[in-house]
């Protein structure tokens, strides 16, 4: 007959501090409990920040930006966590139909999500790189950037769509653009808009000449209203203002242009076509991350567009914008490390 050896129970009595648990046996350990890093200010404790401002900064731009850094720096050591965790946990939902089957798309997203709308907004997170900084704007908007994004709770996301728009929209000569900047720049967080960025459809990929689906019918001439119709697959940020996006034209025949020259820049008024019911919302995205950030599939259904570009400059007019963007990803990544 096999015999099997005993052991001697393990003693959990080694553990040193914590707290004392009771087991079913009526024996206890200690249980060590990790503490909590306990910030005050992102920005004063941050050696390397504060360090690159001394030393960019001129005296004469110091004391104003500074203080203004110091002050977001203890709001975002403070306030802003409990926020972002809200975000993460609160999760946006769909709701695509009422009681009564009536098609209403309406986008629930958590309240700590509209709170940092309005952060965003007082603080100027967007506006100070468009305001009378010299030309240390865009470097005061980035040190703020960074003490914000790494407890946005992704809404750093939007954030940076909303600046790239701004960059499009100084370039064109268009009547919504005047009214759009208002909103973008705006630090009153009753008036404050967002904005999205619209390019990748079903088939992906970096080629956007050959993925882009998504027809425009019209006249044809700038700032003229166009209908879009076809399916934007991953729209972030999809409960934003206004959203710029690519269509393609459509010829005499009312065929679609192929390549990059059928290209346009469209501007979309996101809130009024979803209330006409011209964009539906498909589905969410059951995202492995960033889960906080609302991503939908809309259908444009002759969602009402102002045509931004010439025919074939679509690409070209919407590049700057991925740059903002991709100077935004690169500011947050460094604030989560």
């Amino acid at each position: 007959m096999l015999r099997l050896p005993r052991f001697p129970p393990i003693s959990f009595s080694r553990l040193v501090g914590g707290q004392t648990l009771s087991l079913r046996n009526g024996s206890s350990c200690n249980q060590f409990v990790q503490q909590s890093p306990q910030l005050r200010n992102v920005f004063l404790e941050d050696v390397t920040l504060t360090s690159f401002f001394s030393r960019y900064v001129p005296k004469e731009e110091h004391t104003a930006i500074h203080e203004d850094l110091v002050s977001f720096g203890g709001q975002a050591a403070t306030d802003l966590p409990p926020l972002a965790r809200q975000c993460e946990v609160e999760t946006p939902w769909l709701e695509q139909f009422d009681a009564y089957g009536k098609r209403v798309d309406r986008l629930h997203v958590s309240p700590a999500w509209h709170a940092m709308h309005r952060v965003s907004a007082t603080e100027g997170l967007v506006a100070i790189a468009q305001e009378d900084h010299g030309v240390y704007s865009r470097l005061y908007q980035v040190c703020k950037l960074m003490l914000f994004a790494s407890t946005s709770g992704l809404y750093s996301c939007p954030l940076a769509m909303t600046d790239g728009a701004i960059t499009i929209l100084k370039r064109t000569k268009s009547p919504v653009s005047e009214v759009a900047l208002q909103h973008l720049l705006s630090r009153d967080q009753s008036s404050f808009w967002t904005s999205g960025q619209w390019m990748t459809e079903k088939r992906g990929g970096s080629d956007v000449a050959a993925g882009t689906e998504t027809t425009a019918s019209g006249c044809g001439s700038l700032n003229s209203e166009h209908l879009l119709s076809g399916l934007k697959w991953f729209t972030s940020a999809s409960d934003a203002n206004i959203a710029l996006t690519l269509a393609r034209s459509l010829d005499d025949n009312g065929c679609p242009v192929p390549g990059k020259n059928g290209l346009s820049l469209y501007y979309v008024d996101v809130k009024q076509n979803v209330s006409d019911g011209r964009i539906l919302a498909q589905r969410l995205k059951d995202k492995l991350g960033t889960r906080q950030l609302p991503t939908a599939e809309l259908m444009l259904d002759n969602c009402k567009a102002i045509k931004l570009s010439e025919d074939g400059r679509g690409i070209s007019s919407i590049s700057p914008m991925l740059t903002i963007t991709r100077l935004h990803n690169a500011i947050s990544s460094v604030s989560v490390m």
